[in-house]
């Protein structure tokens, strides 16, 4: 009898973008990793949030469903070149996902749907204070999913200039 054959599970990586900064270097790291991983796909999601706050479960109501394909008819009509600018090279081992809700909740669904081993997210690296008034999709995500989740920011980052009293003497 010969050698038992080796199985080679498929490594899915799912990587979230937005109209942002933040989403550059976040597509471009999950595609460096699905490059150096011939047995790795690239999944990635664009999340359009409703226009108005829902007490829907999922907010996928008849004239809800209306206006997300009014706004998603923009997004996919943009997001092909979003892809292009980075992942061109990688083919058929991407796929596209478009997603109607809040964009936490979408990631974490759909990383357990296709069950993805990394979710890759850009952060704005905002302030503790910024994240309490503002939230963190980055942070709810990291809290929520069962994989693992990687943050990048980007490069440069603009800091805070420091408080006038802050400096030691």
């Amino acid at each position: 009898m010969g050698q038992p054959k080796k199985v080679i599970s498929k490594r899915v990586i799912l990587a979230c973008v937005e109209y942002s900064a933040a989403s550059v270097p976040a597509l471009s790291s999950a595609a460096d990793l699905v490059r150096s991983d011939p047995n790795a796909e690239l999944h990635i999601v664009h999340v359009v949030s409703p226009p108005y706050p829902t007490m829907h479960r999922d907010g996928r109501t008849p004239d809800r469903l209306e206006a997300f394909n009014m706004i998603g008819l923009d997004a996919q009509n943009e997001l092909p070149w979003l892809y292009s600018q980075n992942i061109s090279d990688l083919g058929p081992r991407v796929t596209g996902h478009l997603c109607l809700g809040r964009p936490d909740r979408e990631i974490v669904l759909l990383a357990a749907k296709i069950r993805a081993d990394l979710i890759v997210i850009g952060t704005h690296g905002r302030t503790t204070l910024e994240r309490v008034f503002l939230g963190s999709v980055a942070e709810r995500v990291l809290r929520a999913a069962s994989c693992t989740v990687l943050t990048v920011r980007p490069k440069e980052r603009t800091r805070e200039p420091p408080c006038a009293g802050a400096h030691l003497r």
